[in-house]
């Protein structure tokens, strides 16, 4: 059926509400000859109720918010066949890239209209209407005006659908992997929190490591090498000593260990004892006795916590120093 009612009577645009620019186009009219045929004019509304009906069910699937375009595609070929004029003879097809639907029995005939479904401007794919039988001819084939305008509604609400859906999955990708990244980056963050107080135990243990060796090991020697030398050749021992200054001076901190509640004169024994040396010798180089060593061995053996201990002084020397 393809009735018209004259521009006159209803016109071609209506304007929408305030500040909407596009102009609604009225598609569907109503010759006045047909208002007076009561037959022809209920065939007439049936049809337009059958493509408000669709229009209705397009609605509802885009509101329905399906979760992927095969099921998108599945829904709208269903309400096709009842949209049109002979629902009984009538099928679809839709393809949507790599997606594609029919109504159950489909067969391409001669008697049928498409329209393309476009994403961004390119052609992705199509909607195509079919009679299984011959039909009398309309405005388009067998097709009346008003099933064309409902075709092309069909593709482009297809279109909107799909590329919500496509846009909401790409999102949720782009969410998923930025969330990925950032767990990523919240563990490397944490390896690398470990990895630098790792490394700055390490730096400090370098510091007591040099500090210690050169306060308790190299200076008692220059020490003890100071009272041997002749004074005239004891610059060269200074000059060593301020070499030694600068070159620990970076390492130099605030550092304790179990070593520094010894004397000087408690260091450089100690130093003396894990080089090797016997208390004979040791009091030889400082010119004290035998007794007075054995009794900074016993101090240094006190505040070192070996006191009433089966421990060698030496070998704990040699393992702590």
């Amino acid at each position: 059926m393809n009735s018209k009612r004259s521009d006159s009577d209803i016109p071609g645009d209506l304007e929408l509400a305030k500040g909407v620019s596009r102009p609604f186009t009225v598609h569907w009219r109503i010759d006045s000859v047909e208002e007076n045929d009561p037959d022809i004019l209920k065939q007439f509304l049936s049809e337009r109720i059958k493509e408000l009906n669709g229009l209705y069910a397009l609605a509802q699937i885009a509101e329905d918010k399906l979760g992927s375009v095969e099921e998108v595609l599945k829904a709208v070929i269903e309400i096709i066949p009842s949209s049109w004029q002979f629902p009984v003879i009538t099928r679809a097809r839709i393809t949507f890239q790599e997606f594609e639907q029919e109504s159950p029995g489909y067969r391409l005939t001669r008697w049928r209209q498409s329209a393309p479904i476009s994403l961004h401007g390119k052609p992705v794919g199509e909607v195509i209407v079919c009679y299984l039988e011959e039909r009398p001819p309309a405005c388009e084939g067998p097709f009346l005006s008003e099933e064309r305008i409902f075709l092309n509604a069909v593709a482009e609400r297809v279109s909107c659908i799909a590329l919500r859906i496509i846009t909401e999955r790409e999102l949720r990708e782009a969410n998923h992997q930025l969330l990925v990244e950032r767990d990523a980056l919240n563990e490397t963050n944490a390896a690398l929190k470990i990895l630098m107080a790792r490394i700055e135990d390490e730096k400090l243990e370098i510091k007591r490591d040099v500090q210690g060796r050169v306060d308790k090991v190299l200076k008692p020697i220059l020490h003890e090498l100071s009272l041997l030398v002749p004074r005239s050749h004891r610059k060269f021992i200074d000059l060593l000593n301020d070499n030694l200054e600068e070159i620990t001076f970076p390492f130099v901190s605030q550092l304790s260990d179990a070593f520094d509640v010894l004397t000087p004169t408690e260091t450089q024994i100690c130093t003396m004892i894990k080089s090797g040396l016997r208390t004979k010798d040791i009091a030889e180089l400082r010119g004290i006795s035998p007794a007075t060593v054995c009794r900074h061995r016993d101090r240094i053996r006190h505040k070192l916590g070996l006191s009433n201990t089966a421990v060698n002084l030496a070998t704990f020397l040699k393992k702590e120093m």
